[in-house]
């Protein structure tokens, strides 16, 4: 292994094993004499904790997706067929504030799209 500071070539001259922690430490030093530790992992762990990573992240996606699905609902609700935002917030267990959020949210992001006839109606 080279030196990360100079680039010279290193020697390791102690070896810990960390089963817990599953890797390995090594003392090194270089031909310049400066000191450096390393670690090595074994490839299962590393691969073992992309997968948990991957999932993770697919995990998150999905969330995202059924709160966007959730969110079209309610703003087409609102917006298109003129359901209150109390009736919508105890429909989907929201406050009415985040239902109000939501629609406006939504209004936004769609606004570049043609909606048509329907306008959103206000509230007596």
């Amino acid at each position: 292994m080279r030196c990360h500071k100079c680039g010279a070539a290193s020697r390791v001259t102690y070896t810990t094993e960390q089963p817990d922690l599953f890797r390995t430490k090594r003392r090194r030093i270089c031909d310049n004499n400066h000191r450096f530790t390393s670690y090595e992992v074994h490839e299962s762990i590393v691969l073992a904790v992309s997968r948990v990573k991957l999932a993770s992240r697919i995990e998150g996606f999905k969330q995202r997706v059924r709160l966007y699905a959730r969110d079209l609902r309610i703003w087409q609700a609102r917006v298109l067929h003129g359901q209150s935002y109390a009736s919508l917030g105890r429909l989907h267990d929201l406050a009415e504030s985040g239902v109000r959020r939501i629609v406006a949210s939504m209004s936004k992001q769609r606004s570049g799209q043609k909606l048509g006839a329907h306008k959103e109606k206000d509230e007596p």
